[in-house]
């Protein structure tokens, strides 16, 4: 068992700029990635400071290499497996897909492992994500400056949204999907 201030779950940019912070003040870090992020046919990530349209999977290289050099740190590419308590501890457990099993033991665990969508049901809507169809209005938008926007929603903030769409366009079409 190896024993690490922090442990780190997730490398996107949340788990990478907290684990780069943590290294930089002398903390030991295990940071714990998959390596299945949700943005993986996404064309270009946006809105950070010098990185503004690089690919995610770029973007992901990058800050795991910064991470990695220095001497605190410990990346993996592994799935955790389990978090346990154990006294004041916490105690995790990955596995690489080779099959080779990691545990650390830590004071804290970060959770930086993003989050998921839930696509309507609407056929072939997967084939368009990440080129024409996309989950973050905040990222993606200005790409679409004054051009014709469709929003697909069913959630109760839906008329925020569209509403919000229309910094970036006159011409907004709400979709609720039934």
């Amino acid at each position: 068992m190896t024993s690490v201030d922090v442990v780190v779950i997730g490398a996107g940019p949340a788990g990478l700029a907290v684990s780069l912070n943590l290294v930089r003040a002398r903390r030991t870090v295990a940071l714990i990635d998959s390596n299945r992020p949700r943005h993986l046919v996404a064309q270009s990530s946006h809105g950070f400071i010098t990185r503004d349209g690089t690919s995610p999977l770029e973007f992901r290289r990058l800050g795991r290499e910064e991470v990695e050099g220095y001497s605190e740190a410990t990346v993996l590419s592994a799935t955790v497996n389990s978090v346990t308590r154990d006294g004041d501890d916490l105690v995790v457990t990955a596995a690489e897909r080779g099959g080779a099993s990691h545990e650390f033991r830590a004071t804290h665990v970060v959770l930086a492992t993003g989050l998921t969508e839930s696509f309507p049901d609407i056929p072939s809507l997967r084939q368009f994500y990440g080129t024409t169809a996309h989950s973050c209005i905040e990222c993606d938008g200005h790409e679409y400056v004054d051009a014709p926007i469709a929003l697909i929603g069913e959630t109760e903030d839906v008329a925020e949204r569209a509403v919000l769409l229309s910094q970036w366009s006159n011409d907004v079409v709400l979709l609720t999907n039934g």
